[in-house]
């Protein structure tokens, strides 16, 4: 039996909201997760300098967990909203001035 992206990242974001209770940080302010979350996009972009591949992937692995706090705290389930944004992707052309629409 495949698990849905709901069944995958539901637990995986709930996980992520629990340390943060647990560890009493940040669970409403989504601006200020952002903030955080841009600190480690700035630490991401250095290692991908610097082409510190283990740097990468703990720098990828923080930005993502940031991003999934952010979908819990909103209440997305943000593995079903990138599934959905990819189902569009496949389906967008490009005209010769760049505009973008559906097929």
């Amino acid at each position: 039996m495949t698990k849905t992206s709901a069944q995958i990242s539901r637990p995986i974001q709930e996980h992520i909201m629990a340390n943060k209770v647990k560890h009493g940080w940040n669970t409403t302010d989504t601006n200020f997760e952002m903030l955080l979350a841009y600190h480690e996009m700035a630490e991401l972009t250095t290692a991908l300098l610097k082409r510190d591949q283990d740097n990468i992937a703990e720098e990828l692995a923080d930005v993502t967990i940031y991003l999934l706090g952010i979908a819990e705290i909103k209440g997305i389930d943000l593995a079903a909203a990138v599934n959905t944004k990819v189902a569009i992707n496949d389906h967008r052309v490009y005209d010769a001035q760049g505009h973008k629409h559906l097929e």
